[in-house]
């Protein structure tokens, strides 16, 4: 059997429903939590205690190898608390609690700060979840070590800017990030990178999104830049595809692009912590979106 626990400490709130263009609502709030993981428990009916720093129980009924636990709690948007003390199958266990802090400021293309809200989506019963005010500025904690799709939006969103993406396979420190967030969304973005060349090569995906047309405008090679640790790459190839969702009736294809990037100078050894930006911006077409990805080599 193995356990561990993840903790937002995000201060709860409660807000109305973000709207997205397709006019699906979803509730905005944030509960802080303790969320246990058990990957194959010995028993398949127990009790699960949480002992300290608060006192909490939970029979528990697995159907399957791994089951989630959330514990909701005001008390838990305390990110001094680094551990709780639990007994599962009459065990006492210490179960760190790590997080680190991803802090910054958001403004639109004119230079304007913005009320946002940012969501670290899961797929499970809560997520992670905080938002800021006007001026912008933001402090958002994740659990260390887990993966990580933050979407970060205006509080009006889709009326004039859609969102700003970063992802990570699992954060090893504190960050501090800084979007700028247009009408143009790059949706699903992946990075990856071959190492093992003279001049590394990067690769992005991305399904791009505007706010308010439903096909976005054609992208060429001039249109995207990539940066890695704020040095522009030089892009030698830029593909343009279609990628197929299927719909409850029918399906739709969608425009999506694969481009491959160096670095202009030659890389003796790469640093163990890349952040990876891509940046669709075109005065022409009147769209400006980015993106970010966090890579520790």
């Amino acid at each position: 059997m193995k356990i561990r626990a993840f903790f937002n400490p995000n201060p709860f709130f409660k807000d109305k429903p973000l709207i997205d263009p397709w006019g699906r609502e979803y509730e905005m709030k944030n509960n802080p939590f303790v969320e246990i993981e058990i990957y194959k428990p010995y028993l398949k009916e127990f009790k699960l205690k949480i002992i300290e720093p608060m006192y909490y129980e939970k029979e528990v009924k697995v159907s399957s190898d791994k089951v989630s636990l959330f514990f909701t709690d005001e008390k838990f948007a305390d990110t001094s608390i680094s551990e709780i003390k639990v007994e599962i199958e009459g065990k006492e266990l210490i179960l760190p609690l790590r997080v680190h802090k991803i802090e910054g400021a958001v403004e639109d293309l004119g230079g304007c700060p913005l009320g946002v809200y940012l969501w670290g989506y899961t797929g499970k019963e809560y997520d992670f979840m905080a938002k800021c005010g006007k001026d912008g500025k933001f402090i958002f904690y994740y659990p260390a070590e887990k993966k990580l799709r933050l979407f970060i939006c205006d509080r009006n969103y889709a009326k004039k800017h859609l969102e700003y993406w970063f992802t990570t396979e699992g954060l090893k420190d504190d960050i501090e990030i800084n979007p700028v967030i247009g009408n143009f969304e790059l949706w699903e973005h992946k990075v990856w990178i071959i190492p093992d060349t003279i001049y590394p090569i990067w690769n992005v995906f991305f399904v791009p999104a505007i706010v308010d047309k439903e096909i976005p405008p054609q992208l060429e090679k001039e249109d995207v830049k990539i940066f890695t640790n704020g040095k522009e790459l030089e892009i030698k190839e830029f593909t343009s595809h279609q990628i197929c969702f299927k719909g409850e009736k029918e399906e739709n294809y969608h425009p999506a692009y694969i481009l491959s990037g160096v670095m202009k100078e030659q890389a003796k050894k790469l640093p163990p912590k890349i952040m990876v930006k891509i940046v669709v911006h075109s005065e022409k077409k009147k769209i400006y979106g980015e993106a970010e990805c966090l890579i520790y080599i």
